[in-house]
C-alpha cells in the first residue's frame, strides 16, 4: 500500500520524517556525546534501533523490538519516553510503548483503534497529549488522547475527510493540522482545539493540488513558517505553497517535477513517497520510487520556490525509497529501501545540498520508516 514524515513539528521528536519529522524531536537538538537513536520500522513485526554518531555517521544496532504486524510508521512523544506505532492492518491499530533510555528497546503499554483501516502515518501533537493517525484504506483521521503514563486513552470519533488520508502534519504553533488526501487530490486544513481534540475546517477547507489527480501524499513546512511543500505521488511532482500562519491556510501552489523529463514517458511503477526540508531551510528533498532516487532542490528564501539541483541514487543502491530522514545536525541522511533488506547512510554537503554514500546496514526487509531521536 502506498504511504515518511518530515515537518517542522516532526523535527521536535523524529528527525525527518515531518518529522517526523522523531517529531525529531527538537530541531537541531542532539545528545552532548553526539549520538542519537535511529528507529527503523516497516512491513514486518520488528522495530530496529541503532545508535547513530553525528560526528562521522557511524551506526550500531542496539536493540530490536516486536511491535506487532506492520509497524510502518512511528512517532515519538516530546518527552522521548514513549513511542507510538501505526500498525498498517485492517482495522487499523495504534500501539503505545515505553522507551528504554539505554538501548532504545520498546515495552508495550497498550493499543487502541486507529480510527479506520490501513493506517499509514502517525504523529504526536507538540503538547504530548494527543496522537493522530492517517488511515489510507478508509480515509479516516484518528485522534486519541495520551495518558500521563504514555498509554493511549479512548479514541475520539474518527473524522472522514476524503479518500486515502496519507499523513497528518501539525504546524509549529500546534494550532493547525493538515492532512494530504491522495485519492481526493487535496490537503485538508483544520484548526485544532488542544483541550478537546476537536478538528474544525478552516476557510478554505482544503487546498487542491495544482494538477488534477496529482495525488498529494506527504507535506512539510519550511523552517521560516512562510512556505509548505507537498509531494504528489501519482504524477511525481512537488507543489510549493504560501502559508498563512495566522489563518492556517495554504495557497498559491507552484509545481516542479521530481524526475527527469524522459522518465515521464512511462509512469508504470513510478511514484513519489516522502519530502523533507534541511534544518537551515536551504534545500528540499523528495523520494522517487521506481526512478529510485532522492530529488534535490534549492530554495529561494524570498519566494519559497524550488530550483532543481540533481538526483541521488546511491550508485544504484537506492531501491523503492519509501522513507528517508536527515540526522539532527543535517549532516547525514538515511534512506530506507522498502524493496531491499538494507538502509543507506549518506554524508550531506551542507553548501551544495548533495550527498555521498558512506555506508549500508542490514535491516529486516520491507523497511518503510526511518526516524532519528535525540537521546533521552
Amino acid at each position: 500500500m502506498p504511504t515518511q514524515f518530515n515537518n517542522l513539528l516532526s523535527r521536535r521528536i523524529f528527525l525527518g520524517g515531518s518529522i517526523a519529522a522523531l517529531s525529531l524531536m527538537g530541531a537541531g537538538v542532539h545528545a552532548a556525546d553526539d549520538t542519537s537513536m535511529v528507529y527503523i520500522g516497516g512491513y514486518n513485526n520488528l522495530v530496529t534501533c541503532f545508535e547513530f554518531n553525528s560526528m562521522n555517521g557511524d551506526m550500531k544496532q542496539v536493540s530490536q523490538s516486536d511491535c506487532g504486524k506492520n509497524p510502518t510508521y512511528l512517532a515519538i512523544h516530546p518527552t522521548r519516553k514513549f513511542l507510538y506505532a501505526a500498525n498498517e492492518v485492517n482495522p487499523g491499530i495504534v500501539s503505545a510503548y515505553s522507551i528504554h533510555p539505554k538501548d532504545g528497546s520498546l515495552t508495550k503499554l497498550n493499543e487502541a483503534s486507529a480510527g479506520g483501516g490501513g493506517p499509514c502515518h502517525i504523529v504526536v501533537h507538540p503538547d504530548g497529549k494527543w496522537v493522530f493517525t492517517g488511515n489510507y484504506g478508509s480515509g479516516h483521521i484518528g485522534i486519541a488522547p495520551i495518558n500521563a503514563d504514555g498509554s493511549l486513552g479512548a479514541p475520539l470519533e474518527p473524522i472522514l475527510g476524503g479518500k486515502n488520508a496519507h499523513q497528518i502534519v501539525i504546524d509549529v504553533s500546534g494550532k493547525f493540522v493538515f492532512v494530504p488526501f491522495l485519492g481526493s487530490n487535496h490537503v485538508n486544513q483544520y484548526a485544532f482545539d488542544e483541550a478537546t481534540g476537536k478538528l474544525t475546517p478552516v476557510e478554505p477547507a482544503f487546498a487542491a493540488a495544482s494538477v488534477d489527480q496529482a495525488g498529494p501524499r506527504h507535506m512539510v513546512f519550511h523552517p521560516s513558517g512562510k512556505f509548505a511543500y507537498v509531494i504528489n505521488e501519482r504524477n511525481c511532482t512537488i507543489d510549493s505553497f504560501d502559508y498563512d500562519k495566522a489563518k492556517g491556510a495554504l495557497s498559491n501552489p507552484k509545481t516542479i517535477p521530481t524526475m527527469p523529463a524522459d522518465a515521464y514517458a512511462s509512469m508504470k511503477g513510478k511514484s513519489t513517497a516522502h519530502i523533507i526540508v534541511s534544518p537551515d531551510g536551504k534545500f528540499v528533498y523528495g523520494s522517487n520510487r521506481g526512478h529510485d532516487s532522492i530529488a534535490i532542490y534549492s530554495v529561494d528564501s524570498a519566494t519559497g520556490h524550488l530550483t532543481f539541483v540533481g538526483h541521488e541514487n546511491g550508485g544504484g543502491e537506492i531501491k523503492t525509497p519509501r522513507d528517508f530522514s536527515l540526522d539532527p545536525t543535517g549532516k547525514f541522511m538515511i534512506v530506507a529501501n522498502q524493496a531491499k533488506d538494507y538502509i543507506l547512510v549518506f554524508k550531506r554537503d551542507e553548501a551544495k545540498g548533495t550527498f555521498e554514500k558512506i555506508a549500508s546496514h542490514i535491516v529486516p526487509s520491507g523497511s518503510a520508516f526511518v526516524g532519528f531521536m535525540a537521546k533521552p
